[in-house]
């Protein structure tokens, strides 16, 4: 069950993320969950995954709402500095002011949300290109930040 709430918090986060970089010109971006082996990283892209992460105990004690602290990682793939670089700015940004409510796909209802509680747990860098092997140039980006994800019914 875990893993289902997991899909469906990275398919809003895909589709929130695509609308939000779109609302500021970048179009035509590859966004995609997890890493695809056996494809080459080609730019652009953007990666976006869960790190390690699990249930939070609930503040208000025994209640059948659950709440999951989700550590979000994106990794970015450009062809330059100057856009890697403006696209970790914008997804700190994002990270920063998101809310995103989460629909059950059968059914359509909204079954939680997923917020960004701890604004200092957001971090990005930008990774200069390996200049003396490089085939392809590719700048890379990382943004980090800790995410709660809370629905209500369990």
């Amino acid at each position: 069950m875990v893993e289902m709430k997991q899909d469906i918090e990275i398919a809003a986060l895909a589709a929130s993320i695509n609308t939000y970089l779109s609302s500021h010109n970048f179009t035509s971006i590859e966004i995609n969950s997890g890493f695809i082996a056996d494809e080459q990283i080609m730019p652009p892209m953007i990666s976006l995954y869960f790190l390690p992460n699990g249930p939070e105990p609930f503040q208000l004690g025994n209640t059948t709402e659950k709440l999951y602290k989700r550590v979000l990682q994106f990794d970015i793939y450009m062809e330059n500095r100057q856009r890697v670089t403006t696209l970790v700015d914008l997804l700190m940004d994002y990270l920063d002011t998101m809310a995103i409510y989460l629909s059950d796909p059968i059914q359509g209802i909204i079954v939680g949300s997923l917020t960004c509680q701890n604004t200092d747990s957001i971090y990005g860098q930008v990774v200069t290109p390996n200049w003396e092997k490089a085939k392809v140039i590719r700048w890379r980006g990382i943004v980090r930040g800790t995410l709660e994800a809370h629905y209500p019914n369990g």
